[in-house]
């Protein structure tokens, strides 16, 4: 018998993710200065959900960085993609150093930071050490998370400044059997494919709302955790 494989765009409509861009937002992010604008700041009683989808050996890094409004509308205050050095591995401790310590001190409330599964652990453990809460999302090994943000997409709950290969990576996104997402081996510009900041987008949106729902806030600055729970499943958000 020959094994077929069914590989369908994961959103139908063309330009889905282009026409969505909020163009009055900006990218966050200093490149000549490699930092956080001055400007960005959080919003007073926002709880922020950041996600990171490490990479293996030389390749790239996913980080985002979102919110909750009213009406489970999903922010994406930030993403990025971190590039190795020619030659060099990515250090998770620069991750940190870079990305997350800094938003603490601009007065952001990260409720949670997630990891997908790779070489995770001891930078979970750094930051649990350091007071933040820490959890585990994969955008492998569940649907859950690209369901939920193409759930979030479709229902115009998602708002997000432009980004170039997060709009390329999620446009282009493939699903595979029903069962797995996954990006194609080259993008429609002959750019090598990947996913790793629309993994990010995903993951910390899908722990924003999962959050949001299992883990009710009691009182100001105060959160219930249930441990155990990681976003496991493979059930959209919204079902």
């Amino acid at each position: 018998s020959v094994v077929s494989s069914s590989i369908d765009a994961a959103i139908k409509e063309a330009n889905a993710v282009l026409n969505r861009v909020n163009p009055a937002r900006n990218a966050p992010w200093d490149d000549l200065r490699k930092k956080y604008a001055e400007w960005f700041l959080p919003r007073r009683g926002r709880r922020y959900f950041m996600h990171f989808d490490l990479s293996k050996n030389r390749d790239r890094t996913g980080i985002a960085l979102v919110h909750l409004e009213p009406g489970e509308h999903v922010v994406v205050d930030f993403m990025y993609a971190v590039t190795a050095p020619s030659g060099k591995d990515i250090q998770f401790a620069k991750l940190r150093e870079d990305f997350i310590y800094p938003l603490g001190t601009r007065g952001f409330v990260i409720e949670c930071i997630s990891y997908d599964g790779f070489q995770s652990e001891e930078t979970r453990q750094v930051l649990e050490e350091k007071g933040y809460h820490t959890d585990y999302c994969s955008s492998d090994k569940t649907t859950g998370p690209y369901d939920t943000l193409i759930e979030t997409l479709s229902n115009d709950r998602l708002d997000f400044y432009g980004h170039r290969i997060f709009t390329m990576e999620f446009e282009e996104l493939k699903l595979i059997n029903g069962l797995r997402y996954d990006h194609p081996k080259k993008f429609k510009n002959g750019e090598t494919g990947s996913k790793d900041v629309a993994d990010a987008v995903a993951c910390a949106t899908f722990m924003a709302l999962k959050y949001a729902r299992e883990n009710p806030v009691e009182q100001p600055g105060k959160l219930r955790v249930f441990p155990g729970r990681a976003a496991t499943f493979g059930r959209s958000m919204w079902e």
